[in-house]
């Protein structure tokens, strides 16, 4: 995918999602908080995939005409796996806490402070190996 396309993908995933909780906010919906989190849900499996195929191009599985996407190094498949599982895991907790299922909010949370550390450390080893890059 090009950048524009990736940009309107996220932007039409947002937006979306963002009416949805308003219509559910506002009462709507049947009180089924089920229905916010199925564009989370498929943004999570179109960014699972596009990991996995980059993972599969690091692995040469589809060079016959070249690779398909940018490939991705296991690490880098690992950390980006793991960040959209616990963002998963994250959407799953709080969707039972808004359908009524006694879950305490400190253990929602986890998944989430979990997403955060893997991304401050995912963006920081990016910095630090784009700044001691030998020009």
């Amino acid at each position: 995918m090009r950048l524009a396309h990736r940009i309107t993908y996220v932007w039409f995933c947002l937006v979306t999602s963002i009416v949805l909780l308003v219509i559910y906010l506002d009462g709507g919906l049947g009180n089924e908080a089920v229905v916010i989190f199925i564009i989370p849900l498929i943004f999570n499996i179109v960014a699972g995939a596009i990991i996995f195929i980059k993972y599969l191009s690091h692995l040469d599985m589809f060079l016959r005409n070249g690779p398909i996407l940018k490939p991705l190094s296991g690490i880098k498949a690992l950390y980006l796996g793991s960040m959209v599982i616990s963002k998963t895991v994250f959407e799953v907790l709080l969707c039972l806490k808004l359908r009524g299922v006694e879950i305490e909010t400190l253990y929602i949370f986890i998944p989430l402070w979990v997403l955060l550390v893997l991304t401050m450390i995912y963006l920081l080893s990016d910095v630090v190996v784009t700044h001691f890059k030998e020009h």
